[in-house]
């Protein structure tokens, strides 16, 4: 079972207008991956610092990133949930996930989840301001290169 997270963004208005004038689709979303991953980063900290200790390996498999593995993937595209920009927070180990939720023999440790609950409203507030920064930055870029060329 997945849980939807729905929040009303309201600091976003005018941000897609501003990311269409950037031209490229590229620059769009390399701009949404860098807002994004600032985001991510207090989340995945917590999760790393929650993570139990027994050999160590959970703790550093935990990372922000953009690639799903083969599996995660085709059920992403199936559901049709891939939008612009992705970014996740998580580990590759199944381990991860018997930990996090538990098994007949083994009771759950959640790590990811308090993380999440944690810093979400931290994420919203990084994402409010990192976003027109980032467009910020990715205009006078695109300013430069216009400039050099002519």
């Amino acid at each position: 079972m997945t849980d939807r997270v729905v929040a009303k963004v309201e600091w976003l208005v005018g941000s897609d207008q501003a990311l269409a004038e950037l031209g490229k689709k590229s620059t769009e979303k390399n701009v949404l991956i860098r807002t994004l991953k600032k985001a991510a980063k207090p989340i995945n900290d917590q999760a790393q610092s929650l993570a139990p200790i027994e050999t160590g390996k959970l703790q550093i498999s935990i990372h922000t990133g953009t690639q799903l593995t083969r599996r995660q993937r085709s059920s992403a595209y199936r559901a049709g949930k891939l939008g612009v920009a992705e970014v996740h927070v998580g580990t590759v180990l199944s381990r991860g996930l018997f930990q996090e939720f538990g098994t007949v023999r083994m009771r759950p440790h959640p790590f990811m989840r308090p993380a999440w609950e944690a810093n979400k409203q931290r994420a919203e507030q990084i994402i409010a301001t990192e976003l027109w920064v980032e467009i910020r930055k990715a205009a006078e870029r695109a300013a430069r290169k216009r400039a050099k060329g002519l």
